[in-house]
């Protein structure tokens, strides 16, 4: 009587066998992507690289400050020299950006004017004067003709009142000589300040106004 073999399962084998692939597997993998990221890392502990220093003396000095911008700078103390009177610009004496003293003359201004305003004064002030001479010397005689009856009382008041008259006229046209004095002076622009400055000429109008901007050279 004859017997067929017997035959094992082989499945425990091949189970081995893929177990040790995927360990094959891993092993390939983790050399791969994960030792060069661990090399990578710096070990815990480690600083930044050291930067090289030196030690130098404290000393004291300016900061230079720079500003870009658009616009235009002026000193705070910065005036517009205007002149006092109108009339045309007849003569500027500096160049701009020169430098000028208390007292120079900057610029004149056409006089004849007020020269004529001046003259027109003073011819009536001397008129006045005449005038109020010549109505004290009437009072004068009607105070010595008062006694004799020869002028009355209310005729010598009256010439008391034409002398105070004359008196105050007179007083007023020395007023206006004094005025057209002051403003022909005022055609001559001088420079008012007792510092140093520069100077620089905003316009040259036949009509003077404000045409001369000074500035302070030093503080």
């Amino acid at each position: 009587m004859s017997s067929s073999p017997t035959h094992r399962p082989r499945r425990p084998l091949r189970w081995l066998l893929l177990i040790l692939l995927l360990v094959v597997l891993a092993g390939v993998a983790y050399r791969l992507f994960l030792a060069p990221a661990d090399k990578a890392t710096p070990p815990a502990g480690a600083g930044a690289p050291a930067t090289a220093v030196s030690a130098v003396s404290a000393s004291r000095g300016d900061l230079p400050l720079r500003l870009s911008a658009l616009g235009t700078v002026r000193a705070l103390n910065s005036v517009d020299i205007r002149t006092r009177v109108e009339g045309e610009l007849t003569e500027v004496t500096f160049d701009e950006g020169d430098r000028v003293e208390k007292g120079q003359l900057l610029a004149r201004i056409d006089p004849r004017d007020y020269q004529a305003a001046l003259a027109q004064a003073q011819g009536q002030l001397r008129q006045n004067q005449a005038q109020l001479a010549s109505a004290r010397e009437d009072l004068a005689r009607y105070q010595k003709l008062i006694s004799t009856n020869y002028v009355s009382r209310q005729e010598l008041e009256q010439q008391r009142q034409l002398v105070r008259q004359y008196e105050g006229s007179v007083a007023a046209d020395q007023a206006a000589v004094d005025s057209a004095q002051v403003q022909l002076d005022y055609t001559v622009s001088l420079r008012p300040s007792a510092r140093r400055v520069w100077v620089s000429v905003m316009s040259t109008p036949a009509i003077s106004c404000s045409w001369v901007t000074a500035t302070p050279s030093s503080p």
